[in-house]
């Protein structure tokens, strides 16, 4: 299959492009779940939960990140079906339930044609052992079989992965200071929404991430840009008072204006979903 702008999809039979639609088509249900109602995968809170905690067996903070999911034990099929199956009750954040969704449309689509255990057996040969599922920032790792970059980052598919990122945001919270130097946000704002939102794109321009859903880049953008402004400001009050001095105004870049939001905040890390025959 080819896109009109030259990347090229390879698939071994229909079979096989059913079972990569069947994904894509899963990714963004359970993306659509997660932000429903009754979510079973909701977003950390301070203080209550301040790091990734679900109440299934499977799974346990990433310790090198703990923001994010591992699987300490079982198999990578049970462990992500016990994670998204509606039963047991997570917190995490918007990168790891993108991933989340992932591995989850992932072990749908072996489905297709195929008998549970079948399925589950194919999924297990991609991510082998007890401790396969493991969300690591860093997309380059073996945990990454179910994902390639894109080719064309102008083109976007239904249940594609990607982040909508604030290029500058690192540089208001060096070395992560507002916990150390007493720089304390309102707790609303404490989980940084403007620095970037991790999603999946969902078909006729519109983006879903945890806590952001059904959206188009204009509005999460025009948000993204508020949101920053307004911690910005509060930030560079607290530098002016002789209480702190430490790291200088000068680190920042400024505001987001309209006139550079295009340069400030922008689409990355486009990822295409990928399955074995």
């Amino acid at each position: 299959m080819n896109l009109a702008t030259g990347e090229a999809f390879e698939f071994d039979n229909v079979l096989h492009a059913q079972r990569l639609v069947i994904a894509r088509l899963s990714v963004i249900k359970k993306m659509t779940d997660f932000n429903g109602n009754f979510s079973d995968y909701e977003y950390l809170s301070l203080p209550d939960h301040p790091q990734a905690e679900s109440n299934s067996s499977y799974w346990e903070p990433n310790p090198d990140n703990k923001a994010l999911f591992r699987q300490k034990t079982g198999n990578a099929y049970d462990a992500i079906i016990d994670l998204n199956g509606g039963i047991v009750h997570s917190y995490g954040e918007c990168f790891g339930a993108t991933v989340a969704c992932v591995w989850w449309g992932v072990a749908q689509g072996m489905t297709r044609e195929r008998t549970n255990a079948q399925a589950k057996e194919v999924f297990n040969s991609m991510y082998p052992g007890t401790n396969a599922l493991v969300m690591f920032q860093n997309e380059d790792t073996s945990s990454w079989f179910s994902l390639v970059p894109a080719v064309d980052l102008d083109t976007l598919i239904p249940g594609d992965r990607l982040a909508i990122v604030n290029s500058t945001y690192e540089d208001a919270i060096k070395c992560r200071d507002f916990y150390e130097k007493n720089w304390i946000l309102p707790p609303e704002s404490r989980m940084y929404y403007w620095s970037n939102l991790n999603c999946i794109y969902i078909g006729d321009g519109k983006y879903s991430g945890l806590g952001k859903h059904d959206m188009d880049f204009s509005t999460i953008r025009d948000q993204m840009m508020s949101n920053y402004n307004q911690d910005l400001a509060t930030l560079q009050t607290a530098l002016s008072s002789s209480a702190y001095r430490y790291p200088p105004t000068s680190i920042f870049y400024g505001p987001i204006t309209n006139a550079n939001k295009g340069s400030r905040i922008y689409r990355n890390k486009l990822r295409r979903i990928t399955l074995p025959p």
